[in-house]
């Protein structure tokens, strides 16, 4: 295990920075914030803590082109009778109903204000190191 490993678990409580969930030292990843793929540092300011499960779905993407990927998944969801949809994508998703949707939307809005709440304080960070 490495020390920033061991320091952003710390930081973390033990939690995915992705989906929030408590995890193992031992089960925890480090993702790269900016991808190394496009462009980004290996450096402690562009990585966090995240469980194996985000880590794998989110891969080489950015936050913003993951996204990207959850609307154009959900842009294709058709009604196909009483309180049923299915997704017509080649991932195959299936048949989910109503509540599901509205449910992963009540914890995507909660997932984005935590986000946005992230950015607000990090860019303050920044703003308090330029003065």
């Amino acid at each position: 295990m490495t020390k920033v490993k061991a320091e952003l678990y710390i930081e973390s409580d033990g939690k995915c920075s992705i989906c929030g969930r408590s995890i193992p030292i031992s089960e925890a990843t480090l993702d790269h914030i900016y991808p190394k793929s496009k462009g980004g540092k290996n450096t402690r300011d562009n990585l966090r803590l995240a469980c194996l499960v985000c880590n794998s779905i989110k891969n080489n993407r950015t936050g913003k082109e993951v996204m990207q990927t959850i609307r154009s998944i959900t842009g294709k969801l058709r009604s196909i009778g009483n309180r049923k949809y299915v997704v017509v994508d080649a991932f195959k998703l299936g048949e989910v109903n109503k509540e599901d949707i509205l449910d992963m939307v009540e914890i995507m809005k909660k997932e984005l204000e935590q986000y946005k709440n992230n950015v607000i304080e990090d860019l303050e960070f920044i703003i308090s190191k330029i003065k």
